[in-house]
């Protein structure tokens, strides 16, 4: 489960806090309730909070187990931030209209942040969309 490693009220986070909770978890107190994720590979953006995190949630314990998150580079620059890392896990439910594999899977991917009011507002997400059916299918 999530704990915020901050005490500091959610308007005085600095965009360098968010950042640093967000590679915690993906906790919904970071994300504002009416912000949005344009995921690059997709035609349409998710909006709002609660559909981000249900979005979210198919890597982070839906499709996916022992997952981890693996920063390679951090920049912070005013209220945008860019991460670039890697995601590792276990294929452990449906995705892509696949069934479980039990392959591991090794993602890169940078997302860029729009964080005002120590909250993500805007989320822009950038991956090879053709990596996960390769991995989890290397046979096709």
């Amino acid at each position: 489960m999530y704990t915020s490693t901050s005490d500091a009220p959610v308007s005085a986070r600095t965009t360098q806090d968010v950042l640093n909770e967000l590679l915690v978890g993906h906790a919904a107190h970071l994300y504002a309730v009416d912000a949005v994720l344009c995921d690059m590979t997709q035609p349409q953006p998710v909006q709002g909070r609660e559909a981000i995190l249900a979005y979210l949630s198919v890597f982070y314990g839906g499709a996916f187990r022992n997952v981890s998150v693996k920063p390679v580079t951090m920049m912070v620059n005013g209220s945008t931030a860019i991460l670039e890392f890697s995601f590792l896990g276990t294929h452990s439910g449906p995705q892509l209209g696949m069934p479980a594999t039990g392959r591991d899977v090794h993602l890169h991917l940078i997302a860029v942040y729009r964080i005002e009011e120590g909250l993500i507002r805007e989320t822009r997400l950038y991956y090879d969309s053709a990596e996960l059916p390769r991995q989890l299918n290397p046979d096709s």
